[in-house]
């Protein structure tokens, strides 16, 4: 799967947080995926993005990578159903509030387990048929 060049993604506002930059640019290098919204928690909340994906494929794929059988388990994807966002839309989430080396550690981990998924020996499994 072609995932998107560094000219392609969307550019991230300048007061995101530091620890979300590398999983929404992840995020946005996904065929189909856009982050719009996201936070560490500040130790108050979980850590989250919202993102829009029209891609099954890649859908697909992100669930594979937060799958506790093929990660940490410190994450999940829901469907945002809000009435006031349109079709399409996703909340990538950590499961408890992380802060620190976990968190670090966790995010760094879902990086590479979400761009293995991607990788282009997974193309056939994941054809869309």
């Amino acid at each position: 799967m072609k995932l998107k060049t560094e000219e392609e993604i969307i550019k991230l506002p300048e007061d995101i947080d530091k620890e979300c930059i590398e999983i929404c640019n992840t995020l946005n290098r996904l065929p189909g995926t856009e982050t719009f919204e996201s936070c560490m928690g500040h130790g108050k909340h979980g850590f989250w993005v919202f993102f829009k994906c029209y891609d099954i494929d890649t859908l697909s794929r992100l669930g594979r990578a937060v799958d506790r059988n093929y990660s940490d388990g410190n994450w999940e994807i829901l469907v945002d159903s809000t009435d006031s966002r349109p079709l399409g839309n996703f909340w990538l989430r950590s499961k408890r509030i992380l802060q620190g080396e976990e968190l670090e550690k966790s995010l760094k981990e879902l990086v590479v387990n979400i761009l293995y998924w991607f990788k282009d020996e997974f193309d056939s499994y994941y054809a869309q048929t």
